[in-house]
């Protein structure tokens, strides 16, 4: 990304393309990423967590990788080394939280089997509370991680402004 509208419109697109290029790899992994967070969970409760073996597996949350990988690999104007950088500790975060919001999703299920029921507007709450890092993670991750390469890139290209008026200048007093 540039910082210009057609770099951002470019990096939009790239973004795109290589998100649909991870998809179908995120959908074959969503059953054992699901899995992996699962026994994450299991070890940090000290309690086995399962699910029910009808249930589908939550492609959402392997699709967040994927999307966020889409937004590491297309932001071409930071260096390749801190893309792949990025990338790595940005997934690992991501499922850091994705394990953090299991295992409270969980810690909050058996809090009401053992004292009934929350009120309808808790349980709303709670379930708003537990999707929002796993919607919000992919742009926090590139933003903490890539976004300051990508300042820095669209500075030195953009012209300060000392330079912009010395140009004007040359180009004015140039004779036709």
């Amino acid at each position: 990304m540039d910082g210009t509208g057609d770099g951002r419109v470019k990096w939009a697109l790239r973004t795109l393309a290589w998100a649909a290029l991870l998809a179908l790899p995120c959908i074959w992994l969503a059953p054992h990423y699901e899995h992996g967070l699962l026994v994450v969970v299991s070890v940090a409760l000290g309690q086995p967590v399962g699910v029910d073996g009808a249930k589908v597996s939550d492609l959402s949350a392997s699709n967040m990788l994927g999307v966020y990988a889409a937004m590491c690999l297309a932001t071409t104007s930071a260096p390749r080394r801190r893309r792949l950088a990025a990338l790595a500790l940005g997934l690992v975060a991501m499922a850091a939280a994705e394990a953090v919001t299991g295992i409270a999703a969980v810690a909050a299920a058996w809090r009401q089997e053992s004292h009934g029921a929350w009120p309808e507007s808790a349980r709303r709450l709670l379930a708003a509370a537990l999707a929002f890092p796993r919607f919000t993670c992919a742009p926090i991750a590139w933003l903490l991680l890539l976004g300051p390469s990508v300042r820095r890139s669209a500075a030195r290209r953009e012209p300060s402004p000392a330079r912009t008026e010395r140009r004007t200048r040359e180009t004015a007093s140039r004779p036709r």
